[in-house]
């Protein structure tokens, strides 16, 4: 059941991912880090097939650091989503890939929120969802988002989007952990589910 959210603001990027990892019926991993930090200001979210999200991040990772060594290119979320998409891209023809993307953090520029789908598709978004959230809380993503939210508003919109997750998914989802990008670096915190009886 896995599911990721981001969403950016004018100073911020945050995306969320539940820790949960199961096959089937089986939960194997109720506390997976679902992320990867690259240079603390740029983080990838892969849902899908746990296998090929890990090797896709840590290929994707390390060639983005090796081109920045080797070429001089500077890393931003941009160069990274669309590595991911070259690298799903190469593989639908022979393996496809089963994993969804959300890259988010600073550019050279402004903050950037990218979702790469498991076609390839790729876009530049202020919000998205992958995996199972996002049948569910774009409705609210779309009501709730405006272009000078906060942080505080955004961890509100997250924890609405994950109050709604548990209520509608069968499986248990024991929390999401959220990666909030600033300008003074990668902050962790955990949300968990808030339902009312």
């Amino acid at each position: 059941m896995d599911s990721s959210i981001g969403i950016k603001g004018r100073n911020f990027a945050i995306v969320a991912a539940d820790t949960k990892i199961s096959s089937s019926i089986l939960v194997v991993k109720e506390n997976h880090e679902k992320f990867q930090v690259i240079k603390d200001r740029i983080v990838m979210a892969m849902t899908g097939n746990q296998g090929d999200a890990f090797r896709t991040m840590l290929y994707v990772s390390e060639s983005a650091l090796y081109e920045e060594i080797q070429n001089g290119i500077e890393l931003s979320p941009s160069v990274l989503a669309h590595m991911i998409q070259n690298k799903v891209h190469e593989s639908l023809r022979r393996r496809q890939l089963d994993i969804s993307s959300i890259v988010a953090g600073r550019g050279p520029e402004k903050y950037d929120l990218w979702s790469v789908d498991k076609y390839g598709a790729i876009s530049s978004v202020p919000f998205c969802a992958s995996g199972y959230a996002a049948y569910f809380v774009y409705g609210i993503l779309d009501r709730e988002y405006s272009e000078d939210i906060t942080i505080d508003a955004a961890l509100s919109i997250m924890q609405k989007c994950v109050n709604l997750l548990k209520e509608r998914l069968m499986i248990n989802l024991e929390g999401f952990m959220v990666k909030i990008v600033t300008d003074d670096g990668i902050l962790t915190r955990t949300l968990v589910p808030e339902i009312k009886g």
